[in-house]
C-alpha cells in the first residue's frame, strides 16, 4: 500500500484517530469531482448505510463533484431503507469504474462484480471494519478496524472527528447499518453506544428496529422451512454441524438455523450448474460467515 504520508509509519495508516487520514479524506473528496462508492453482493444495511453517509460527505466537501453508490444488488431490508431516506445504489453489473473508487464494507475482490484488472488501475481507498485480506493490497489507501463491529461506526467516528453533524436520513443509514451488524446491539461495546447517542437525535430508535425488521417475503420463508426440514446434524470435536440444501436464500437459511442451535451451518445453493455454499458459525455470539463457489 502506498503510503499516505512519508513520515507516518505504516503502521499508523488504518489509526482513524490519527489527523492525517481525515486530511487525505477530506484532498480526495475535494479534489476528485467523480468518485464511485462500490457495495458488496447483496449490499447489506451496513454497506448501503457507509455508503450513503460517504456519499453525502463527499458532496458536503465538494458540491459539484459526482458521486454514486453501486452494487450487483441489494438486501431487501437495503431497498427499504433506502426508500425510507430517499437515496439510490445504482444496480449494475460490471460498473464503469472512475480514477477515484471507494470499497467499502468488503472483505474480499470475490463479493464485487466488476473489472480486477481495470481496478488495480485506479486509486482505490477501502474502508472496513472485516478481517484484512489481500484486497487491500491493490488499495492506495486503506482504513480497516477489525475492533469494529461494523462499517458504519467507522464512519460515524470518521464524522465526529471532522466536526460535521450528518442529516437526518444520513444519520438514519448509519444507525440502522451499526444495529444491522451488531445483531441488534447484541455485539455492541461501549464506543458502540457512545456513536449511537451521537447519531440518534431526533430519530425514534423504534423506527430503526421498524426498518430492520420488515417481514420476509414468502420465498425467503419457505426457503427456510426447507431447509430446516432437510437438515442433518453432524457432531464433531462437542460442535453441532448442521447441513442442508436448498435452491435459494442459502445465506439466510444458514443463519437461521445457527440461530436455533447449531454452531456451524453448511447450505448449500444448486442453480444454473453453479454451487453456491453459504457456511455460518456461531462463536461466543459472534457470526462467521464465508461464501464459496464451486463451478
Amino acid at each position: 500500500m502506498d503510503k499516505i504520508n512519508e513520515n507516518i509509519p505504516k503502521s499508523k495508516i488504518c489509526e482513524l484517530s490519527d489527523d492525517n487520514i481525515l486530511i487525505q479524506l477530506k484532498k480526495i473528496f475535494r479534489e476528485e469531482n467523480d468518485i464511485l462508492f462500490l457495495c458488496h453482493h447483496n449490499a447489506d444495511p451496513d454497506a448501503v448505510g457507509s455508503c450513503v453517509a460517504l456519499k453525502y460527505l463527499a458532496s458536503q466537501l465538494n458540491p459539484k463533484g459526482k458521486f454514486r453508490i453501486s452494487a450487483d444488488s441489494v438486501s431487501k431490508l437495503s431497498r427499504n431503507i433506502l426508500n425510507e431516506i430517499g437515496e439510490r445504489v445504482d444496480i449494475e453489473l460490471y460498473p464503469k469504474l472512475p480514477d477515484t473508487v471507494f470499497i467499502v464494507d468488503t472483505a474480499s475482490i470475490n463479493q464485487l462484480k466488476v473489472n480486477f484488472e481495470e481496478l488495480k488501475e485506479k486509486e482505490v481507498i477501502l474502508i472496513d471494519h472485516h478481517k484484512k485480506t489481500d484486497l487491500a493490497d491493490i488499495c492506495k489507501y486503506y482504513i480497516i478496524k477489525e475492533d469494529y463491529p461494523s462499517t458504519s461506526e467507522i464512519i460515524a467516528e470518521i464524522f465526529k472527528e471532522l466536526n460535521i453533524f450528518p442529516p437526518k436520513n444520513v444519520r438514519t443509514a448509519l444507525l440502522c447499518g451499526i444495529v444491522y451488524d451488531t445483531k441488534h446491539l447484541k455485539l455492541a461495546n461501549s464506543k458502540t453506544f457512545e456513536l449511537i447517542s451521537y447519531l440518534i437525535k431526533d430519530i425514534s430508535f423504534q423506527k430503526i428496529l421498524y426498518l430492520l425488521s420488515q417481514e420476509s417475503d414468502v420465498s425467503k420463508r419457505t426457503a427456510h422451512l426447507k431447509a430446516c426440514s432437510r437438515m442433518e446434524i453432524r457432531e464433531f470435536d462437542k460442535l453441532r454441524i448442521a447441513l442442508s440444501h436448498v435452491s435459494s436464500h442459502e445465506a439466510s437459511c444458514a443463519k437461521t438455523i445457527v440461530s436455533i442451535g447449531a454452531d456451524v451451518a453448511f447450505v448449500v445453493a444448486v442453480r444454473r450448474k453453479r454451487e453456491r455454499l453459504e457456511l455460518v458459525q456461531d462463536v461466543e455470539n459472534m457470526y462467521l460467515s464465508m461464501c464459496i463457489l464451486v463451478i
